[in-house]
């Protein structure tokens, strides 16, 4: 694995072994609540809607929520 991505063995492992990071652990948060939104509202809602729900929150920005969203398949349900 270390010479496919071009690093040395111990830097790979100590990448491994690294804690997460503060935006991280935030950003798991924030995915939490993003799900409870949505799942209270029958995943109607999409970025947007979801943002000014947050906004008492802490108001994320509304690129971060989307950019969450897309990374872990949460889409708002689309009536054709």
């Amino acid at each position: 694995m270390a010479k496919v991505l071009k690093v040395s063995k111990s830097g790979f492992y100590a990448y491994l072994k690294r804690p997460k990071s503060n935006r991280e652990i935030e950003n798991d948060l924030l995915l939490n609540k993003i799900k409870a939104v949505y799942k209270k509202n029958y995943g109607i809602y999409g970025y947007p809607l979801i943002t000014n729900e947050l906004k008492n929150d802490g108001a994320p920005s509304k690129n971060r929520v989307y950019r969450l969203m897309r990374k872990n398949g949460i889409k708002s349900k689309v009536a054709k």
